[in-house]
């Protein structure tokens, strides 16, 4: 099998009119493609979350901690788990 990848800013249905294509000639044709957008994507719930924390932010709701406050709390954390540090 021969494998092609091509980089374009065409919409998607061109996209679409090329694998329908290449597809009537080779029903065996494996077409798949990838937005770089799809990198950026964010959920719906971690958007919820953003927006809070920005509302919070916005606010000066936001609890700000320093890196040793954070490093204190994480061992914290980590021997009521059980760790040995």
């Amino acid at each position: 099998m021969t494998s092609l990848n091509i980089q374009t800013n065409v919409e998607l249905e061109v996209l679409e009119n090329i694998k329908s294509l290449l597809l009537s000639i080779d029903p065996n044709t494996i077409v798949s493609y990838k937005d770089d957008k799809d990198d950026y994507y964010i959920s719906d719930e971690d958007a919820k979350k953003l927006d809070k924390a920005c509302e919070e932010i916005e606010n000066g709701q936001a609890q700000y901690l320093s890196f040793d406050e954070v490093k204190k709390l994480s061992s914290e954390n980590l021997r009521k788990l059980g760790a040995d540090i």
